[in-house]
């Protein structure tokens, strides 16, 4: 990912690279939750994430932004998260 900043988005600083680097990588985690849940709940939180962190990697935003965007990605992985575990739990007991 870093090579793909430095050539799409030259002369951005290591803390708004890391940034970004974080949103792929909660893109990344996102996506794979996608693909291997069976709880509806955590698969549509999972794409949500997934939907914002694809529309601000690149975006040309402040760095305040990518922070806040970073903050609601993670959280609603964690949730995403949360609703699995739910979800596995119930499906056990049932």
């Amino acid at each position: 990912m870093t090579y793909q900043f430095e050539k799409f988005m030259p002369g951005i600083g290591q803390e708004e690279r890391s940034r970004r680097m974080r949103l792929g990588e909660l893109q990344g985690i996102a996506r794979r939750l996608i693909r291997t849940t069976d709880c509806e709940n955590a698969h549509w939180l999972a794409q949500l994430s997934s939907a914002y962190a694809t529309a601000y990697i690149y975006a040309d935003v402040s760095e305040e932004v990518l922070v806040s965007i970073g903050r609601v990605c993670h959280a609603v992985m964690v949730a995403a998260m949360h609703a699995e575990a739910l979800n596995d739990r119930l499906v056990r007991h049932d």
